[in-house]
């Protein structure tokens, strides 16, 4: 095999395995100043798991992550030490070049589906020793939104 074709065929195999990689982003939407530093994701579980502070859209930025496989998704809200609100989503099934978006919002209202977001869970925020969940204290919206790598559409706010 001449230099050159070695060369073409390392470059090659370099570009299928580099344009297959994929990631995620976890930021938050809206109003966040008060409660940022209190809500948690963490992602994947046992030895794999890592937790992360979301971070607002300006200042988020895409991880790497495996291309394959299911990676578990939770975030909670604390008050202190307690655990006032809790979101377990559905295993993310990973998929090659793509890029995955976790957004979070505490807010009063549902906040509105984008092509940034997609679809909103809300869990309810309940503090410790409260006797039923109080509507003026909001809930967790959580949103995983997933799009092929390059193609998500500007989701600065």
């Amino acid at each position: 095999m001449s230099r050159g074709a070695l060369a073409i065929g390392i470059a090659v195999a370099l570009g299928a395995c580099g344009g297959q990689s994929s990631d995620i982003t976890i930021a938050y939407r809206g109003d966040v100043a008060a409660v940022r530093q209190l809500v948690r994701v963490t992602l994947d579980t046992g030895a794999r798991a890592r937790t992360v502070t979301p971070a607002f859209p300006s200042a988020a930025h895409p991880e790497p992550i495996a291309t394959r496989g299911a990676l578990p998704i939770r975030v909670v809200l604390l008050s202190g030490i307690d655990t006032i609100a809790r979101y377990s989503a559905p295993p993310l099934s990973l998929e090659p070049n793509t890029s995955y978006v976790v957004s979070v919002i505490v807010s009063l209202r549902r906040p509105v589906e984008t092509p940034c977001t997609g679809r909103w869970s809300a869990t309810p925020i309940v503090p410790k020793g409260a006797p039923s969940r109080d509507p003026t204290t909001g809930s967790l919206y959580v949103s995983i939104a997933q799009h092929a790598r390059g193609e998500q559409p500007d989701c600065e706010e």
